[in-house]
């Protein structure tokens, strides 16, 4: 708002010191003509004019004293006229027309009141001129000879018609001025209140024009774009975004680990003639999960089948095997029965009958029934049920709940616990803690070892099936606690991991009735 208020000022500043220009050139025209003319107060009137112009854009540039600064302009654009009027040649020329012309500008600044004061001061400049030039105390040193004579009665008729002619321009002007601002002011409101519209929306929404500058954007644009800006092309914000908009596609592009769907519309204003380019970007993140998510149950109901009957197929020979091992036993010499290869034997065996009770833990689709459960009454049970967990150090779990099916949650505490007991084996003070914490709509849990950390080739595919780092490890426990965190109770999981520290954060979200 402010720079068009500006841009108008500066506008008149300039339109009024081209008009002054005039009175010099007009001097030295005529002096080229013969005419004996001091130019010097055409270039005073000039130079003051000049001066006076830096003055009020100064004044501008402070952003203030608009008032006064328009009061100012009127009041000297009337002198100024006067002074024009006086040196070339004095009434009944035709630079008298400046009054009506500073009418209507003062209109555009101060509206109706502003072009009735005007009209005002030119009746009062104009009368107080003719009046001096008809009793002789005004006369003008450039008045061209000889001049007609003039009765008072014509005179007072002229300058009534004068008057008359300045009110009549000023309430014409006012009006308008008045109209015009009053839209203004409708349109601005309007276009305040659909900025702000625009900017609740949960999309980002560009414009472009046909040559693909931005011409407007909304809130949401700028999180996602630090360098959008209006008169810059979109090519030089986002290149693949450009890209999509330019091929008027709809596509999908991947930034910061969301997934966002652009939509691109050319639509064409019939009143002006000109194209312009609305573009839309969805953050479609939970949307390709939840897709992701119907992918899985499916594949995994498949496996559920299918390992069922596999695992009962794996357990028969399994079963056999460790009761010939068993029968074959009892049959040796005593001193036969201590050989390494049976105890290599059954430590297998029981090893592949864990794999196959895991995989098809991890294989089970089911549908949960959470609760809210007491985090301290819950470690009490856990703590009790192993002895290896009372070395676990539990904080801010006095006051802490989980909305969360139970028989899961003991599930990813022992599988998370049981690694990162495993990953302080061997390091001088080691430590398992568990925090939990409160974030808005969520309980976080917060599982953290001084351990060994996690491989650097292993962090991409951490969650996978069959992913692990241990010489005995089946790779399915972190799979599992993913699966119940993220697919049967819409929780998120992540980790971080260096050398002598890894975290893995697990959040709930929090039951609201």
């Amino acid at each position: 708002m402010f720079k068009d208020i500006e841009k108008k000022y500066f506008w008149y500043i300039s339109i009024r010191f081209f008009i002054v220009l005039t009175l010099p050139i007009l001097g030295i025209f005529s002096r080229l003509r013969g005419m004996k003319v001091n130019l010097i107060p055409h270039f005073s009137i000039l130079f003051l004019t000049l001066l006076f112009s830096f003055f009020l854009i100064i004044l501008l540039k402070t952003k203030k004293f608009y008032t006064f600064y328009n009061y100012f302009q009127i009041i000297y654009d009337n002198l100024l006229i006067f002074g024009i009027v006086y040196f070339t040649g004095g009434s009944n020329n035709f630079f008298e027309i400046l009054y009506f012309v500073n009418i209507i500008a003062a209109s555009f600044f101060l509206f109706a009141k502003g072009s009735f004061l005007t009209a005002t001061l030119s009746t009062f400049a104009y009368s107080f001129f003719v009046f001096g030039e008809y009793f002789g105390f005004i006369i003008s040193p450039f008045r061209p000879l000889p001049q007609p004579q003039i009765n008072l009665e014509e005179l007072i008729i002229r300058v009534y018609i004068y008057t008359l002619s300045f009110f009549l321009v000023a309430a014409v002007s006012g009006f308008l001025s008045e109209r015009l601002q009053a839209r203004k002011v409708e349109l601005f409101k309007y276009s305040a209140k659909l900025k702000d519209l625009l900017n609740h929306i949960p999309y980002s929404i560009i414009l472009l024009d046909e040559y693909y500058k931005v011409t407007d954007f909304n809130k949401k644009s700028k999180e996602l774009f630090e360098k959008i800006a209006s008169n810059i092309n979109m090519e030089e914000i986002d290149r693949e975004v450009f890209e999509i908009v330019k091929n008027g596609e709809r596509k999908n592009f991947i930034r910061d680990k969301k997934t966002f769907q652009v939509l691109v519309d050319k639509i064409f204003n019939e009143n002006s003639g000109e194209t312009f380019i609305m573009v839309f970007i969805n953050d479609i993140t939970d949307i390709v999960e939840y897709e992701r998510r119907l992918r899985v149950k499916d594949k995994l109901e498949t496996i559920g089948h299918l390992s069922a009957s596999l695992a009962h197929e794996i357990r028969n020979p399994v079963s056999n095997i460790k009761e010939s091992a068993r029968i074959l036993s009892s049959e040796l010499k005593e001193e036969d029965k201590n050989h390494p290869m049976f105890n290599i034997l059954l430590e297998e065996v029981e090893r592949l009958n864990s794999l196959v009770d895991q995989f098809l833990e991890y294989a089970k689709v089911k549908k949960i029934e959470p609760e809210l459960i007491d985090l301290k009454d819950f470690v009490s049970e856990l703590t009790m049920c192993d002895e290896k967990f009372g070395k676990v150090k539990f904080e801010n779990f006095e006051k802490g709940f989980v909305y969360a099916e139970r028989s899961g949650l003991k599930q990813i505490f022992i599988n998370l616990l049981d690694n990162s007991l495993d990953a302080i084996t061997g390091v001088d003070d080691g430590y398992v803690k568990v925090v939990y914490e409160r974030e808005k709509g969520f309980d976080v849990l917060r599982f953290i070892d001084n351990g060994k950390g996690i491989d650097e080739d292993l962090k991409s595919k951490m969650f996978q099936p069959f992913v692990t780092n241990k010489s005995k490890g089946t790779g399915l426990g972190l799979s599992i606690v993913y699966k119940i965190v993220k697919d049967e109770h819409s929780g998120e999981i992540d980790f971080k991991s260096e050398k002598g520290y890894t975290e893995f954060i697990l959040k709930f979200r929090r039951n609201i009735e």
